[in-house]
């Protein structure tokens, strides 16, 4: 039990109960006031417990609310008929700076708020359960059950309690460190406004309405927060929200991420499944990203969502992998919208958007795009929209009957390159897959239609089978002639053998220059 001033006050002193029954709410105040009156503010303990209040608890600068006892061990709620916005509210940060909002004094005061290992249950009959305005030292707080916000802090300051006149924001405040669990709220579970070189350790988020995670942006500044990891989940809301410069390490968001900070966001990692929006990671601000790992698997409820969406320039991602859904996704992998401009990816692996309409890249008109990487399984594996230009796109690409390499063409300042051919090269590549019903030896005549008219005649050099598992062990197919040939398409004959009399086995067969 961490203790953060030298005088420890006990809420029990003042007549606290903290047996789910009676109304503390007189109590707990006598000791939060008392704490605020000293010289160097206090500590507040309260002892295990479950503590009722009736109105918001007023917390001021310099005073820190310690658990005596574990996790859920010390829990305050609302009683019937509580009045107020939330269960804890802060105030009194102007009067320990002297409205200097430019800079913070340090005489020895430990100026800021802190909260150690409360649970506050908002229990659906409060807004917020906790408040936050001005700076904090240190949040260790589980908030549940808000009919709104769980937790919301902001730098700005709370014109409901202060009285000092200011313009509302509290500007260049270095704050402390975040270690904060939410769930079950009917908007927010973490809402941070206006962050200034906060640490936010650790966030677990639940079951929310809204952005289950989400740091804001205020007053036209952005301080900018640190981040360790967070994991949101569950709810029919969305994932985490990055509105602020944010500097991170791991991020974990079943249900999306949106990144559109007004300067560059730096995240070493982001997994996310599934979203409710179109895309499960969307970036419409600046950013370096470590890694993405998006999985559309969920597409049995939202089975047009894309893997990720780009409309901003100045976009650096080290690694991405896209799955669609199950079955193959009729949505895209990434797109890179007309408004996203000097867009690098250095090794991206794409697959499974094979539905009708499924695409593994589309780029629609960006220009000085770089991607290197690998995409399969798509019905198009990349397209290109009219005014692409200086996008140099380079991958392995791998496709079934009926999915197309690319369609569309890059700009004149553009290359393109696919299994380390050009595109003039792949358009002349046919594949077909089928089952064939085989004898000890057999002879089968399959026609290949080619995206693009042929402007060669294919060789039997030029042809290749294989056959598909499961297939008997020694079953072996190989070409024997070309039977006819236009300029769309090829009829080719091939020999199966060694395959058992009557069993049918799988087999792709592909044309290529």
């Amino acid at each position: 039990m961490p203790i953060f001033t030298a005088c420890l006050i006990c809420v029990t002193d003042f007549g606290a109960v903290g047996d789910d029954v009676t109304d503390d709410t007189a109590a707990i105040q006598a000791a939060m006031d008392h704490a605020a009156s000293l010289p160097t503010g206090g500590s507040v303990l309260f002892p295990t417990g479950y503590y009722r209040i009736s109105a918001p608890l007023i917390q001021d600068s310099r005073v820190f609310l310690t658990s005596g006892g574990g996790l859920w061990d010390v829990v305050i709620r609302p009683t019937t008929g509580f009045t107020g916005s939330a269960l804890i509210k802060t105030r009194g940060f102007d009067t320990y700076n002297a409205g200097n909002y430019s800079s913070v004094r340090d005489d020895g005061i430990p100026y800021g708020y802190g909260v150690w290992g409360l649970a506050l249950d908002g229990m659906q009959a409060v807004s917020r359960c906790y408040e936050g305005y001005g700076k904090f030292r240190y949040m260790k707080i589980t908030c549940t059950d808000a009919v709104d916000d769980c937790f919301f802090h902001a730098c700005g300051k709370d014109p409901g309690i202060e009285t000092t006149p200011v313009d509302g924001v509290m500007r260049d405040l270095w704050e402390g460190v975040l270690d904060i669990d939410t769930a079950r709220s009917g908007r927010y579970g973490v809402h941070f406004m206006g962050p200034h070189d906060a640490h936010i350790i650790r966030s677990v988020n639940a079951l929310h309405s809204d952005w289950h995670f989400f740091i804001d942006y205020d007053d036209n500044r952005d301080g900018g927060c640190r981040i360790g990891r967070v994991h949101t989940y569950g709810g029919s809301g969305r994932g985490v929200r990055f509105r602020s410069s944010v500097q991170g390490d791991h991020v974990i968001a079943e249900n999306g991420v949106l990144i559109e900070g007004y300067t560059e966001t730096l995240l070493n990692i982001i997994q996310t499944r599934n979203s409710s929006s179109p895309a499960c990671v969307q970036i419409t601000g600046p950013c370096d990203i470590g890694m993405i790992r998006a999985n559309c698997n969920m597409g049995d409820v939202y089975p047009a969502a894309n893997g990720v969406e780009v409309s901003a320039s100045r976009v650096k991602i080290g690694q991405m992998r896209v799955l669609g859904a199950s079955g193959g996704g009729a949505g895209t992998g990434l797109v890179i919208a007309s408004t996203a401009s000097d867009f690098w990816v250095g090794k991206a692996d794409i697959r499974a958007f094979g539905a009708v309409g499924g695409q593994g890249l589309s780029i629609d008109g960006a220009d000085n795009v770089r991607i290197n990487g690998r995409i399969s399984s798509c019905k198009t594996n990349a397209s290109f929209a009219p005014g692409c230009d200086d996008c140099h796109v380079e991958f392995d690409s791998y496709v079934l009957t009926g999915q197309q390499h690319f369609s569309g063409s890059p700009g004149a300042r553009s290359k393109l390159l696919i299994n380390g051919f050009g595109a003039t090269t792949m358009a002349k590549e046919a594949v077909v897959a089928d089952t064939v019903d085989t004898s000890i030896s057999q002879y089968v005549s399959k026609t290949l239609v080619f995206p693009r008219p042929l402007s060669y005649t294919p060789s039997p050099a030029q042809v290749n089978v294989v056959m598909l598992p499961p297939s008997a062990p020694l079953a072996a197919a190989r070409p024997a002639r070309i039977v006819a040939v236009s300029d769309t398409e090829a009829t080719v004959e091939f020999e199966v053998t060694g395959a058992v009399a009557g069993s049918t086995q799988g087999f792709e067969l592909r044309v290529a220059p």
